[in-house]
């Protein structure tokens, strides 16, 4: 995890098995010791943490980069651990003396990924150039041998370099081991959209490759008149050319993100990449009749099981069994209950959604400045209007199940009445459609960002990109109050059910939180470390939710202007929320793709223990940057050292000092 943590998963039962906190900072590369027992975790704080699987506990802490660990592997035959990290330098540790046994410099860039063959006998290491530098494992005889001549027992020694075609930086290398278990296939990942896979030679075909390429470049040299130069020239040995043939190129429409192999039934060779785009793939290597290559067919994808992109807009269905998500390709619907995916709709860049008509048609403003129209029941798009000419912010149904009204960068507030369009078409059977009809329109100086409507239809609140927020009267929208306060955009505004209290955020951090009588602000709460995305009140209270971009979800008390809970699970920003109608379970959708539903639970929680939890978050973050000033202290002291696995927390320094 981004905080540090380690946790390890039951995969059949979904619960979580143990967890470990031992980096300071997020953990960025694992790797588990042959027999399953030991976990080596490397992370951005540039230690390795060993853990005992079985006892569930920390061993040791191996110091020595001065950078991000980017990759472990475990050499099983010397009991060592090999890692990479962007300060350009390979490490070798040794597990008994827990001490750092060699250094390797041979890369001139940051080092992203490493693989180890099935044999253990070769390891290949990726920089941010074409190079793919190659080392033998030594075995532990010849170690011996250079200690007991009193030499440096090197373990790892550089065997020669392949030379890849694509040029961008590698993102991973991974070695596949056919069902006899001998390495056949060799995977090479870079930072874009193409797959390079290599088949690994046996000696034999090496050499068999390398006699053919000395014969042909002989042929050449005689016709150049060099036969007595070729007649006494040395055989040819295998170069890593001979050894990684490749096989296979794959080229795809989005970037890559991580590969796997696995195998058919028949033991055919199958690629599953996960993309940029939130989908995943199954390729299959089919060899040519001439065996001179290999032909990667997709026989699986997963598309339409998520949003390939950000999730910008979330809207709830009156009965609360649906949910409409909207997003840069069109919108989907998905069960409420179980999270499957209903309806999946191409469409434009969708900024707001909302259900409309009893839930069975949905309207979605996009970034076009356009007004789409589906149908819920097959999934289709039925009309398109072209209700501004910027980008619509807001889409709000009218509380009187009239119509809807729309809000927009080009400075206008448009309201629409629903329509039904009567379609025959030469059918016994007339169909009708949902159509949207422009009534009456508001003009303001300056761009809308967001609106938001009372419950009895009395007020209509629009957000501004000056700062303010502007009430109106909904009937006859005559004006009413203008809010001053917030020193940013306001992007998202909320009123409550009564009708009492108006609730707003902003670019500045800050929720605001009104009178919608008198128009004062209540209190104004610093919300979140980056932008409030969005606020909603809980219907029927004065409990509300606000988004940030800083990837949190925080619940409020706006009568006691309380922070009640603090929700962290989102890896990235998070743009919209959307609430139950009666409050029972809300969702949030992110820039990280995903859609998480948040369920009220019936377990009571306590203020105080909440702003305790909040407090030795905030300890523990000072601790960790004591450590950061100790560890630059000692840095040079420690170098290729270990120390204790532990992480220094409230509780171990409570410890310490009992």
């Amino acid at each position: 995890h981004t905080s540090g943590t380690l946790k390890l998963w039951d995969a059949l039962s979904g619960s979580c098995e143990a967890s470990f906190t031992g980096h300071r900072t997020a953990v960025s590369c694992l790797a588990y010791s042959e027999d399953r027992a030991i976990l080596a975790s490397g992370g951005r704080d540039s230690d390795i943490v060993l853990w005992d699987l079985v006892a569930e506990t920390g061993l040791f802490r191996l110091k020595g980069h001065r950078n991000e660990v980017t990759s472990l592997v475990f050499l099983p035959r010397h009991n060592s651990l090999v890692s990479s990290s962007k300060d350009a330098c390979i490490r070798v540790w040794s597990l008994d003396s827990q001490h750092c046994t060699q250094v390797v410099t041979a890369h001139r860039g940051e080092i992203w990924s490493m693989a180890l063959s099935q044999d253990g006998r070769c390891l290949v290491t990726g920089s941010l150039d074409e190079q793919l530098l190659c080392f033998r494992v030594r075995s532990a005889e010849e170690c011996d041998r250079d200690a007991e001549a009193g030499r440096a027992a090197e373990i790892l020694e550089h065997d020669g370099n392949l030379v890849r075609r694509s040029q961008t930086k590698i993102q991973q290398l991974e070695f596949d081991a056919g069902k006899s278990g001998s390495t056949k296939y060799f995977g090479v990942l870079g930072a874009g959209k193409v797959f390079e896979l290599y088949r690994v030679a046996s000696k034999k075909e090496a050499a068999k490759k390398a006699k053919r390429r000395l014969k042909r470049k002989r042929e050449k040299e005689r016709e150049r008149g060099e036969e007595e130069a070729q007649e006494t020239a040395a055989p040819g040995e295998p170069t890593l050319a001979d050894e990684f043939q490749l096989e296979a190129t794959l080229s795809l429409k989005h970037k890559i993100k991580s590969f796997y192999f696995t195998h058919s039934r028949s033991g055919k060779l199958r690629i599953v990449v996960a993309l940029a785009n939130n989908s995943i793939e199954v390729h299959e290597v089919n060899q040519k009749v001439d065996d001179t290559g290999a032909e990667p067919l997709r026989i699986h994808s997963l598309d339409s099981q998520g949003h390939g992109g950000d999730v910008r807009s979330l809207s709830v269905s009156n009965d609360n069994t649906m949910i409409l998500s909207a997003s840069y390709s069109g919108i989907k619907i998905w069960n409420a209950s179980t999270g499957n995916c209903l309806r999946s709709c191409a469409g434009g860049y969708g900024l707001c959604c909302t259900f409309v008509v009893g839930d069975k048609y949905a309207c979605v403003g996009t970034k076009s400045g356009a007004i789409e129209v589906y149908d819920v029941s097959f999934g289709g798009r039925i009309q398109v209007v072209e209700a501004h000419d910027q980008a619509v912010w807001g889409l709000r149904a009218l509380p009187d199940s009239t119509g809807l009204c729309s809000v927009s960068g080009d400075g206008q507030i448009k309201f629409w009445e629903y329509g039904m369009l009567v379609t025959d078409e030469g059918t016994e059977v007339a169909s009708k459609a949902l159509t949207l009809e422009h009534k009456r329109s508001l003009k303001m100086p300056e761009d809308v960002l967001c609106v938001a409507l009372d419950s009895q239809g009395k007020y209509i609140a629009v957000g501004m990109i000056d700062a303010s927020i502007k009430v109106f009267f909904l009937d006859t929208l005559k004006f009413y109050l203008s809010l001053y306060g917030h020193k940013l955009p306001v992007l998202c505004c909320d009123i409550s059910s009564d009708g009492a209290l108006l609730a707003s955020g902003s670019a500045d951090k800050n929720l605001k939180i009104w009178g919608v009588d008198f128009g004062d602000c209540h209190k104004s709460l610093f919300a979140h470390t980056d932008s409030v995305t969005q606020v909603k009140f809980v219907p029927k209270t004065h409990y509300v939710f606000t988004t940030g971009k800083d990837g949190v979800l925080k619940y409020w008390d706006a009568d006691k202007f309380e922070l009640l809970l603090e929700l962290k699970a989102h890896h990235s920003e998070i743009w919209t929320l959307a609430v139950s109608g009666v409050g029972d379970f809300c969702v949030t959708g992110s820039h990280d793709t995903s859609i998480r539903r948040w369920d009220r639970t019936e377990e009571a929680f306590f203020l105080e223990e909440e702003k305790e939890k909040r407090l030795e978050t905030m300890f523990d973050s000072v601790l960790d940057e004591d450590d950061d000033i100790e560890k630059l202290n000692a840095a040079w002291d420690a170098e290729g050292k270990s120390r204790s696995a532990g992480r220094k927390s409230q509780q171990s320094v409570s410890a310490a000092d009992a």
